[in-house]
């Protein structure tokens, strides 16, 4: 992530929290579909959401679509226990 408030936002969050916000992110979602985002709002809330491009400037890519399909399989579908794998990833990348 290069976008300074997200990177705030996310690293204010404990290790559970970042957890959910990945769940809810990839929720019916596929690799295919995309990135992973990290977006921050005014609030302190902290979203994630698979997609191709930020909507606004308080978003940032937190893992491409590439790495997603490493991790993973470029045609996969998400499912609650892959946002670990992510977070882990994320983690290491540190």
């Amino acid at each position: 992530m290069n976008n300074v408030e997200v990177v705030r936002a996310w690293n204010k969050l404990y290790n559970d929290e970042k957890l959910e916000v990945i769940e809810q992110g990839i929720d019916c979602c596929s690799v295919s579909e995309g990135s992973l985002f990290i977006g921050a709002y005014r609030d302190g809330s902290v979203c994630a959401y698979i997609q191709t491009k930020p909507d606004n400037h308080l978003m940032a890519e937190a893992v491409s679509q590439d790495t997603l399909a490493t991790l993973f399989d470029a045609d996969h579908d998400f499912e609650e226990e892959d946002a670990e794998v992510i977070l882990n990833w994320m983690n290491e990348q540190l």
